[in-house]
């Protein structure tokens, strides 16, 4: 859980070459595993990863919007949201 937590890119905001982009699971495995991602994801804090936080911001809107564009997309296609989908309330 931890592998696919970090693979995500937190820090970077998941834009890194890197940064997974799909996490692929049996039915079987599917719900611990998740419940696992999503306690480690709910300690992340946005903010500048400078001040120590585990996740930075996103500095240009146009990304910022793209990537709320692509979380619409897939509600509207039957996604299930797990965690997040909005833009923080306060600002760095």
């Amino acid at each position: 859980m931890a592998g696919a937590v970090n693979g995500m890119n937190f820090t970077w905001c998941g834009q890194s070459c890197g940064s997974t982009s799909r996490l692929f699971l049996h039915e079987s495995i599917h719900d611990r595993v998740l419940d696992g991602m999503m306690q480690t994801i709910q300690s992340y804090k946005p903010a500048s990863d400078r001040d120590g936080h585990q996740h930075g911001r996103h500095h240009l809107q146009a990304q910022h919007d793209k990537i709320l564009g692509y979380i619409d997309i897939g509600r509207k296609e039957g996604a299930k949201l797990a965690f997040g989908g909005k833009a923080p309330n306060d600002r760095c």
